[in-house]
Parts: structure tokens; C-alpha cells; sequence
């Protein structure tokens, strides 16, 4: 009710132009609380909602239009088999590094004793190694 008398001091020489600015503004913050009321609840029945059936029933239908389109696809199980079968394969392959390089440094010669017994291959199975107990 004094918000044109305080206008006055300031922008507004009359008080004409403080009541239009004053109508605009309220204008304005009646908007906003008219909004906020309508997204207070947003998940009801009303056309103004969220229609999460109809959100929920598009992603249905395109996720089924997806899996029809990748039929000739392996399934996730199938991907999941593969995978630890491959990972089986590889830690095989690095056990047998891991023993072959075992038995080139124990049954080398006198002279391969020292530092060429700790070459590149052994110290890079033993870092394979070290990876594979890390993964488990």
C-alpha cells in the first residue's frame, strides 16, 4: 500500500507512473505464485501434469523397437560368457609367460645370473602377474 510513496523518492517524479510501475510489478509476483502453485504438485491426474504413463509407455515402446532392431546381436548373457572366457584365455596365456619365464632364469647358464636375470620379460610378467591379482 506505501510501495508509490516510496517510488516517489526515487525514479518517479508523480505518483501516476509509480502506480503503473506498482501494477506491472504486481502483476508480475502474482504470475509467480500462480506458477508455483501449479508445479507444486506435478505428478498428479491434471492436464497441466507430468504424464509420467505416457513418458513410461514412449520409452517402453522404443527400448522394444531397439531389441527388435538388434536381433542379430549377441544377448548380454551371451556378451557376459564371451567375456569371461576371453579373460580365462588371457589369464592362462599369462600363467604360462609367467612359468616359461620362471624356467628360462632357474635353468640358464652361470653368467645370465645377476642382472640379466631380471630382463624385460620377467619383470613384465611379474607386472602381468601383479595386474591379474589385482583384478581378482
Amino acid at each position: 500500500f506505501t510501495m508509490p510513496l516510496v517510488l516517489l523518492e526515487g525514479p518517479f517524479s508523480t505518483v501516476w507512473p509509480a502506480q503503473i510501475f506498482l501494477f506491472f510489478l504486481t502483476y508480475g509476483f502474482i504470475g509467480l505464485e500462480l506458477v508455483s502453485i501449479k508445479l507444486s504438485e506435478p505428478f498428479g491426474d491434471s492436464r497441466d501434469d507430468v504424464q509420467i504413463a505416457n513418458i513410461r509407455d514412449a520409452t517402453m515402446e522404443g527400448i522394444e523397437n531397439d531389441l527388435k532392431s538388434m536381433q542379430f546381436q549377441m544377448t548380454i548373457s551371451d556378451r557376459r560368457l564371451q567375456f569371461a572366457q576371453q579373460r580365462q584365455k588371457l589369464k592362462r596365456q599369462n600363467q604360462q609367460q609367467m612359468m616359461d619365464d620362471k624356467y628360462q632364469t632357474s635353468h640358464g647358464s652361470h653368467d645370465d645370473y645377476g642382472y640379466h636375470a631380471m630382463g624385460e620379460s620377467n619383470g613384465m610378467a611379474f607386472l602381468i602377474g601383479l595386474l591379474i591379482q589385482i583384478l581378482k
